[in-house]
């Protein structure tokens, strides 16, 4: 399935506002777990850390599709 180039960059835009949002979330939750001395909050604090990993994750594979999506395709050759 192919998508468009205004399809990637929408993709893009979304994961790096989500990822920001996790980002801040992280931020203030672990300050806020440090200040109040709360294991909870610091659990919240890595849990939003984790998430913003998968979506960092998720940002750079929608960048390499889009970078892949351009190059020219070499046919494959099988060995057998």
């Amino acid at each position: 399935m192919k998508t468009s180039n205004a399809e990637h960059d929408r993709q893009r835009r979304t994961l790096m506002i989500v990822l920001i949002l996790n980002g801040l979330l992280f931020v203030g939750l672990g300050l806020g777990g440090l200040l109040a001395n709360s294991s909870a909050l610091l659990a919240n604090a890595l849990d939003n850390a984790s998430d913003s990993l998968v979506y960092l994750i998720s940002f750079l594979a929608v960048g390499r599709a889009l970078a892949g999506s351009c190059a020219p395709r070499e046919p494959r050759v099988c060995c057998c």
